[in-house]
């Protein structure tokens, strides 16, 4: 639903969930979510909402029948999660451990969802924003080294939590060119060497 404000501009109406219920209303929409195990048995529960001093009750009709597994749904879900973000919102430290469980938290959301496709960012500052890479170097002589210890734990905890990937997208390249640009160069990727952003 939605309301026709003043300025003639649509605002949401019991589109969005409010942080708290506006004083000035009478009656108050509340949405419950139930999560209901795949174990549990057929039959009605019961118990009740608190709501300031009332107590509203609620029941819980569970059917016999499972719904399949979000990976089973005949479906292609491609969600696109950003660690990077995350920290940003929550001013969490990147790849602290408060933001690995807000990651932990949006990978359960996406498995919720049935998402298939796994982005991996290698390259720092890509299209969406991302200013440093999953994946660090380190400089040893004229050798480069790869870092695979955040990759690694992401791929872990991605793997107990949604499955196998359908699909690994990797970002590799700045161009969106896989071999060479349009004049013959090599394409160059913006990495992060010994935490400084470096282009090869």
């Amino acid at each position: 639903f939605s309301a026709e404000s003043d300025l003639n501009v649509t605002v949401p109406y019991y589109d969005a969930l409010a942080a708290s219920p506006d004083p000035k209303d009478a009656l108050v929409p509340v949405w419950i979510t139930a999560r209901v195990p795949a174990t549990a048995a057929a039959g009605s529960y019961t118990g009740h909402l608190e709501v300031s001093s009332a107590r509203i009750p609620v029941r819980l009709e569970v059917c016999n029948w499972t719904c399949p597994d979000p990976r089973q749904w005949v479906t292609h879900v491609g969600l696109l999660t950003s660690p990077e973000t995350l920290a940003k919102h929550y001013e969490a430290a990147l790849w602290s451990e408060p933001h690995w469980a807000l990651v932990t938290r949006e990978l359960e959301l996406a498995a919720g969802l049935g998402n298939d496709d796994l982005w991996l960012s290698v390259f720092s500052r890509n299209h969406f924003g991302h200013e440093r890479s999953w994946l660090t170097f380190t400089r040893k002589g004229d050798a480069i080294t790869p870092d695979f210890a955040v990759i690694s734990r992401y791929l872990d905890l991605w793997n107990r939590i949604l499955g196998p990937p359908h699909a690994v997208l990797v970002e590799l390249w700045n161009s969106a060119r896989s071999a060479e640009t349009a004049d013959g160069q090599q394409p160059t990727m913006k990495i992060r060497v010994d935490g400084k952003p470096e282009t090869l």
